[in-house]
């Protein structure tokens, strides 16, 4: 009995000690977690303002300085630009003394009267930021999403011209639905909610039954006693929750709303990895006490003494010495037992706060270091760089196809590629820091180097290398181009932000010349962005509004002097500026994807006016389209091509499309492919711009076309370069050979036209015999080559 008794009170004393040991410790971590979460999005929404605010008051001053706040359509022109490139934007506008809205981001509420809403009463006299609110008046030009109602947050700052005057407010009105969402992306703890509080304690964000509610009066008080904290209490749900919070302070010049950002977990899911814990040390309580009773009373006594050491232990770490660690007892087997089982959860206590330190520093696909821990490694770099003097590079790599890719087949896939760019980034960058931004996204720092430029040079010129072989996911081969952006330190910025931001600027100029391609960061890229952001725009609203025009150039045939077809030209007639050029406006379509509906109009267009001129009675000729890489690269030409022709009444044999050799050269096998199909179904092919590219003339032999075009810089120059004439009349002797038609284009002498009349090329374009018409003027020239009357509209 005396034995029994003894082993109880043991296997008692053990759950006592595992619970002082796990039972606190954890309890705390699991809270101070909680707390850490709170005061990470608390952070994010401040700095997320923060530039907003800073956004509204430099831009105020911006105006200023421009000049335009007389000149209402170039002020909405900016006012476009600022909502476009920063999101969380529901409306910006800049309201005059009188109170009368003067311009506004997509014209909304321009000459309204806002003379007594609060955000121009007090931004009037000072910069003013508000809680969120309903705004009747906007949210009814607004499209809303659901069911929910729109509510607003404004950032408002006085106006100020060089004489000290106020002259008017320019303000903004912050989508709320952009801070939720900022809420919604933050990892969270299982069924957990996420609440912001208001200084006033109503619920701004919260569950549906809190939503718009005040707290609870000792919740309330709480909140009032601490900058952050944890409690555990019943919510008016009537469930028990663990709930941690941290009150929003602002961010430098931010002067905050006094927020209170809480996170709450119901005390059963939260505590959860405690009670699974205590569970196994009570069942190895149970199997120690046991063993202890077979022992009897005469072991008791000597297992006393290393009982004191672990509870010692256990006190240690109670009282905050986590090193504290159990030593190795071989003396007895049944304490050996007890101390390693304490010792491994001990360790995977600590194993476990070290799991989630690395999960929010680190991309979960990737395992590298994500945004935070970059801005962090930057930082760190810089401080390095600035004591020894030194310089410090930041390179932005992002790459072409990979989100259409992500899109078109799904995640799997786009995780896979992802997979196989970090790997060979690493091993193109061995001497560079890597970082995983998001998506396909990386960052490098390169520093403590006597060579910075040669050695950013050498890692571009690595990755370049590194990704010339297709990137292989579920054993289908992908082409993805890398595009870089580059700053440097201290010459484009002296913190991590600004150097991050400026590299990625860098990138987006390098993408807008498509893949391969490395881009230093310069000053003027932040105008080129504004500029290139107005030029979108006002594509969009062309290809929207019929400004787009098909002009015709006229291929001739010299030996029978018969029109052997005509090439599609693309125009742009703006509103104000008139025709703008195509190598100004046809780069930013291919950078934004807006060359795909812009080459689909281009296709139904020339086939529809060829049609009508069959209809009208005109011999049969050819209509010659462009075609850009990212249609031939869209997997769907043949169909595109397929339903212009039916829905217009063309047959095949009418149309041709002109493909330059770079372009096909990207992915050799598929051009094949794609070119033979659209050669069965009875379609031209032409190699546009020949000589200027880079193909072989193995891969020329294979290649299923029709024609070569000879480009117009060999033809400028071919009299006055014996250079350009040899190589003329090698690519007419080649085609020749070939049994290919050839084509010049480019001529505007009757000397040219001899020359190459001569070499054997018998079909041209050019000034010499028509610039590109309109159809109007086209069909014309169709009369009067024809001599007859059909009539074309």
């Amino acid at each position: 009995m005396l034995a029994i008794l003894l082993t109880l009170a043991t296997a008692g004393v053990l759950w006592i000690i595992a619970k002082s040991i796990i039972g606190k410790q954890e309890e705390k971590e699991i809270s101070e977690t909680l707390l850490k979460r709170t005061s990470m999005l608390s952070i994010k929404i401040d700095r997320a303002l923060y530039e907003r605010y800073q956004n509204i008051i430099l831009h105020a001053r911006l105006l200023v300085d421009q000049n335009v706040l007389g000149e209402p359509e170039a002020l909405g022109r900016h006012l476009d630009a600022l909502k476009q490139f920063h999101e969380g934007y529901a409306w910006i506008g800049y309201a005059g003394r009188d109170g009368k809205v003067l311009a506004a981001s997509d014209g909304l509420l321009e000459g309204e009267d806002v003379s007594q809403r609060s955000w121009y009463i007090e931004a009037i006299k000072a910069n003013y930021v508000s809680d969120p609110h309903r705004a009747l008046m906007l949210e009814n030009k607004l499209y809303v999403d659901g069911p929910e109602p729109m509510r607003f947050l404004d950032i408002a700052t006085p106006v100020v011209v060089s004489s000290k005057e106020i002259v008017g407010v320019l303000g903004a009105h912050i989508d709320w639905r952009w801070i939720k969402s900022m809420t919604e992306r933050m990892p969270r703890r299982e069924r957990s909610d996420f609440m912001i509080v208001a200084s006033n304690k109503a619920v701004l964000l919260g569950p549906s039954d809190l939503q718009d509610n005040e707290l609870p009066a000792s919740m309330a008080r709480t909140l009032e006693q601490a900058e952050a904290g944890y409690w555990v209490a019943r919510w008016p749900d009537g469930n028990t929750y663990l709930t941690g919070f941290s009150r929003s302070g602002g961010y430098r010049n931010y002067p905050g709303l006094n927020w209170f950002i809480l996170e709450r977990q119901r005390i059963e899911l939260a505590y959860a990895p405690i009670y699974e814990l205590l569970g196994q040390l009570m069942l190895w309580s149970l199997v120690v006490a046991a063993l202890f009773a077979l022992a009897g009373w005469i072991t008791a006594r000597r297992i006393t003494k290393p009982l004191l050491v672990i509870s010692g232990v256990a006190e240690n770490i109670e009282h905050g010495d986590t090193r504290a660690k159990i030593p190795s007892m071989r003396t007895y087997r049944e304490v050996a037992v007890l101390a390693s089982a304490l010792s491994r959860l001990i360790a995977q206590l600590t194993q476990r706060e070290a799991e989630l330190e690395h999960q929010a520093t680190h991309s979960v696909l990737t395992q590298l270091p994500n945004r935070t821990l970059a801005k962090a490694l930057l930082e760190q770099a810089i401080l390095l760089a600035r004591q020894g003097n030194n310089p410090l590079a930041v390179m932005a790599v992002g790459f072409e196809g990979y989100r259409r890719i992500n899109s078109t087949l799904g995640n799997l896939v786009g995780d896979a590629l992802v997979l196989e760019i970090s790997k060979r980034l690493q091993a193109a960058s061995a001497h560079a820091t890597l970082c995983h931004l998001g998506e396909d996204e990386f960052l490098l720092i390169v520093h403590d180097h006597d060579a910075l430029l040669m050695e950013t040079t050498t890692i571009s010129s690595a990755i370049t290398d590194a990704c010339t072989q297709p990137f292989v996911a579920d054993g289908t081969p992908y082409y993805l181009r890398p595009s870089m952006g580059i700053s440097h330190y201290p010459k484009d910025g002296t913190d991590a932000g600004t150097l991050l931001g400026n590299s990625e600027i860098a990138l987006h100029e390098a993408q807008t010349h498509g893949g391969r391609h490395i881009e230093f960061y310069e000053a003027r890229m932040n105008s080129l962005v504004l500029q290139r952001i107005d030029l979108e725009r006002e594509l969009r609203a062309a290809l929207r509004g019929g400004q787009l025009e098909l002009h015709y150039q006229p291929l001739v045939s010299l030996s029978d002097d018969r029109l052997a077809g005509v090439e599609a030209l693309i125009r742009w007639r703006h509103p104000e500026r008139g025709y703008t050029s195509p190598a100004q406006f046809i780069p930013v379509a291919e950078a934004t994807g807006l060359i795909l509906p812009i080459g689909d109009w281009v296709l139904h267009e020339a086939c529809r006016q060829a049609a009508l001129w069959r209809k009208a009675g005109f011999p049969s000729f050819v209509v010659a389209v462009n075609v850009s890489s990212r249609q031939f690269g869209e997997g769907n030409i043949l169909e595109r091509v397929s339903s212009a022709l039916s829905q217009h009444g063309l047959p095949a044999q009418c149309l041709k499309m002109e493909i330059t050799e770079s372009m096909l050269m990207q992915d050799v096998e598929r051009a094949i492919l794609t070119m033979q199909d659209l050669i069965r179904m009875g379609v031209h092919i032409a190699i546009d711009d020949f000589g200027t590219g880079y193909s072989s003339l193995s891969y020329l032999g294979k290649f299923p076309i029709n024609e070569l075009k000879i480009d117009q810089s060999f033809v400028r120059n071919l009299l006055q370069d014996a250079d350009n004439a040899a190589i003329v009349r090698a690519i007419i002797s080649l085609a020749q050979s070939l049994k290919l038609g050839v084509i010049a284009e480019g001529v505007e002498t009757a000397a040219q036209v001899d020359f190459l009349k001569h070499a054997g090329c018998n079909i041209m374009q050019g000034y010499y015999f028509s610039r590109p018409l309109d159809p109007g003027a086209m069909t014309e020239l169709l009369h009067a080559r024809q001599g007859g009357d059909g009539q074309v509209s």
